[in-house]
């Protein structure tokens, strides 16, 4: 079961129940793989680590290769737009400023980044 008692993982659990132990039964079967993709009819649901470990503050080299895994998993499912929260907007996060132009470097035209 992954830690997802704050901010938008909370939102997440919330809308879909359970999603906190099949991303973490996904993360324990597949220690190397940075991305988990979950299919819940009609969306797909990209997990997109910010940070190594749950009692680490968020890195931006980490989330930068996290978005880089992203884009990659993006191509294989074939998908044509991907809408995203702002990533580390809320506990800890991230200064958006210093973030957003790393984003903007890996991140094409299918992603949108949703600011409210």
């Amino acid at each position: 079961k992954l830690d997802m008692a704050r901010g938008l993982a909370r939102q997440f659990v919330e809308r879909f129940p359970g999603i906190d132990i099949t991303l973490g039964l996904l993360r324990i079967s597949d220690r190397e793989k940075r991305i988990h993709v979950v299919k819940d009819p009609p969306w797909w649901l990209i997990s997109m680590p910010t940070k190594n470990h749950w009692k680490h503050d968020p890195d931006v080299n980490f989330l930068t290769e996290s978005a880089i895994a992203a884009v990659d998993a993006v191509n294989q499912l074939g998908l044509s737009s991907v809408l995203s929260i702002r990533p580390c907007s809320g506990h800890r996060g991230i200064n958006w400023e210093h973030l957003k132009p790393e984003l903007e470097k890996v991140w094409d035209d299918r992603f949108t980044i949703v600011i409210k």
